[in-house]
């Protein structure tokens, strides 16, 4: 773990720590996207991961990545649905106990006695439709 500035906090993590990230494949058919029906708005992609980076690829294209905070992490599909025609990637650096990183209480990961953690704990895909009213 890198640690520096003023604060001598954690810092980002290179992009060579990242080869000793975990990774999972993902495959998200679109015409199953279609089949949500012509009023779908938006189709959110939720990871639900334990490490401490978890980042969304398609092929070698990164298309999103998020701090483990205990919060979820959902990704628009919409705006990437043209890239859905192969899998993706869904790849997690792992997350040491000695990590000088803040993660509120009821969030912290259980370690279970290991020194770090990388987990895919679900994958699914939440429809957001819109309801038109009228005055």
């Amino acid at each position: 773990i890198l640690v520096g500035g003023l604060a001598r906090a954690a810092l980002e993590p290179s992009p060579e720590a990242f080869k000793a990230a975990a990774s999972w494949t993902v495959s998200i058919p679109p015409e199953q996207l279609k089949d949500l029906g012509k009023d779908l708005d938006e189709a959110l992609l939720e990871i639900d991961f334990v490490g401490d980076v978890g980042r969304l690829f398609s092929g070698v294209r990164m298309l999103d990545d998020w701090y483990y905070s205990g919060y979820g992490w959902q990704y628009g599909l919409r705006q990437s649905e043209a890239l859905l025609d192969r899998p993706l990637t869904v790849s997690v650096l792992p997350l040491r106990a000695d990590a000088p990183v803040y993660i509120p209480r009821e969030a912290r990961p259980d370690f279970g006695g290991k020194d770090q953690v990388a987990e895919l704990r679900k994958v699914s895909v939440t429809p957001v439709y819109v309801l038109k009213l009228k005055p």
